[in-house]
């Protein structure tokens, strides 16, 4: 009770926050994770230097014998919050933390604070395609107490890919992404010398092998990038055939409001064994740039004025030093 309290607080603060601080141009907008794409697969851009994004996401299902090996009725409800940088015109971080609860039966599991901590690096071949590399890691909370469990700490690397058809000479409205990575798990560390049923190693999002990862992204842009419907598939194979693996196909919409927000709304439709048939998936971000100048830009300015003699003008070589207006001007010789 006491976590939920303090989720609720940190949200509420930050919903606050969105709304006081100046809004920025919303040129790209955040996944689940908090880096810039549509909602898991990643775009090889990162938006302007010195944006921040911060996006609040929630997923909910329910089916019943989603696993054939434990029938039974299933019920998750999940929320993401992120929060995204950009320092350098070719560098994104960002950090991420989700609590999820399901319901298996009549039984509860709930976890929270599992945190993904990840950058970005991109490099623009021509203003319509771009490459980049994305890595993070994954702290997984510990199953029945407080903290971090280090040992369950996982990695992913990913390859990123996009094709951005607005930038070109035609403006056609269409984007492209493609990411393919491999993520090395080491959640199964949780269990320590526990023994827990694949349904549970379900609700607590435990996999004993490595996976995976592939994701294609198409985005069409309207209205000025106001409304951008869009289709994404998105999966994550387990090594082992015996455990978890997920793939999805995600229609959806995002809405561009106001300069700074986007609402995400897309539908997941399980194509695998082991994902919901169905799985709706919702969110805002916003985007804003702090009102913070480094100090050197802060520094007062003073105009110059020349001195006026009557009947003079200022020496030539004076003009010229002060870089005056139009081109310089040159003493005839002799």
């Amino acid at each position: 009770m006491e976590r939920i309290k303090v989720s609720g607080l940190i949200i509420s603060f930050s919903v606050l926050f969105m709304c006081l601080t100046a809004a920025g141009p919303l040129l790209a907008t955040p996944t689940i994770e908090g880096q810039k794409g549509i909602l898991r697969t990643l775009s090889a851009d990162s938006g302007e230097k010195g944006n921040f994004s911060f996006n609040l996401h929630g997923e909910i299902f329910s089916q019943k014998d989603l696993l054939k090996e434990e029938p039974g009725s299933y019920f998750q409800g999940s929320g993401r919050t992120a929060l995204d940088y950009v320092p350098t015109n070719y560098l994104e971080v960002s950090a991420s933390t989700m609590a999820r609860s399901n319901s298996i039966g009549e039984e509860i599991y709930s976890t929270v604070g599992d945190t993904d901590l990840g950058f970005k690096l991109k490099y623009e071949f021509f203003p319509v395609f771009k490459v980049g590399f994305n890595s993070f890691i994954r702290l997984m909370a510990r199953l029945f107490e407080q903290g971090i469990e280090g040992s369950a700490t996982s990695f992913g690397l990913r390859g990123l890919g996009s094709l951005d058809f607005t930038a070109s000479r035609s403006k056609f409205p269409l984007r492209i992404h493609v990411n393919g990575g491999y993520f090395i798990d080491k959640s199964i560390e949780l269990l320590g010398d526990r023994v827990l049923s694949l349904s549970k190693k379900f609700a607590y999002g435990i996999r004993e092998s490595n996976a995976l990862l592939l994701g294609f992204g198409l985005e069409v842009p309207l209205k000025n990038e106001n409304l951008i419907p869009f289709l994404e598939y998105t999966s994550e194979t387990a090594s082992n055939k015996n455990e978890l693996s997920f793939s999805r196909i995600t229609p959806g919409l995002r809405y561009c409001f106001l300069d700074s927000f986007a609402a995400d709304f897309g539908i997941d439709i399980g194509v695998s064994e082991h994902t919901p048939k169905w799985n709706i998936v919702t969110g805002v971000s916003y985007l804003f740039r702090p009102p913070i100048l480094p100090w050197f830009m802060s520094l007062p300015c003073h105009r110059v004025s020349l001195p006026v003699f009557p009947g003079r003008l200022p020496s030539l070589h004076y003009r010229n030093r002060l870089k005056l207006p139009g081109p310089p001007v040159k003493l005839p010789k002799g």
